[in-house]
C-alpha cells in the first residue's frame, strides 16, 4: 500500500508490472472505477502498537513504498517520537518521494531522513547503510528496526542487528523478491 486506507475503504497501491506476473498483469487490466476483490494484509510488517524507542526504517528503492505509508499513518496520528528513515536508491534521480520526505521533516522535528545513493548495487547499498547506522546503533539503547527491500539488501542488515544483540523477531523485515 502506498497510503493508509480511507474511511470509505479507498486504497492507494503502487506496484511494478512483472513480466508473466499474475497479480501485476491483472492489476494493469483494471480501469479507474473497476471493482475488484482484495484480501489481507497478511504478514507482520506493521508498525508496533507502542513506539517506546526510536524507530529506524531502512528501505532500498521500492521498499520505500510501504514505509512511506507507515510514515503517513504515524504522522496522521500525531506521532512525536524519534524516527530515522534511511532510503537507498540506485541513482540520485531515483530517490523515491525525495521532496515529499524532505518536506515531512520540516513540521516533524523527531523525523530524520537520510537518503543514500548506491549505484553499485545491493552490496554497496548494504555497506553504505551499515556505515551510516553503526555509529547510531552501537553503544546506545535498543531501537525498533524495520527493513524493507530485496533479500540481498535486507538479510545482511538483519544479520547485523542480530549480531548487535537484537532478537531476530525484534527486527521486522519485508522482502519482495
Amino acid at each position: 500500500m502506498a497510503a493508509p486506507g480511507t474511511p470509505s475503504g479507498e486504497l492507494t497501491l503502487i506496484f511494478d508490472r512483472v513480466p508473466g506476473g499474475v497479480g501485476s498483469n491483472y492489476l494493469y487490466t483494471l480501469k479507474p472505477g473497476d471493482d475488484t476483490q482484495l484480501s489481507g494484509p497478511y504478514g507482520n510488517f506493521t508498525l508496533p502498537k507502542q513506539l517506546d524507542r526510536e524507530l529506524i526504517l531502512i528501505a532500498r528503492y521500492t521498499g520505500l513504498v510501504p514505509i512511506r505509508c507507515m510514515l503517513k499513518q504515524l504522522y496522521a496520528q500525531r506521532q512525536t517520537g524519534s524516527v530515522l528513515l534511511v532510503s537507498v536508491a540506485p541513482a540520485e534521480e531515483e530517490l523515491l518521494f525525495h521532496q515529499e520526505l524532505l518536506t515531512l521533516a520540516v513540521p516533524h522535528p523527531g523525523f530524520r531522513y537520510l537518503p543514500l545513493v548506491a549505484a553499485g548495487g545491493e552490496q554497496q547499498g548494504v555497506d553504505l547503510t551499515l556505515s551510516m547506522i553503526r555509529p547510531l546503533i552501537e553503544g546506545t539503547p535498543k531501537v525498533i528496526p524495520m527493513l524493507c527491500g530485496t533479500k540481498g539488501f535486507v538479510r545482511p542488515l538483519r544479520v547485523y542487528f542480530v549480531e548487535a544483540g537484537y532478537d531476530r523477531k525484534e527486527v521486522k523485515t519485508e522482502t519482495y523478491d
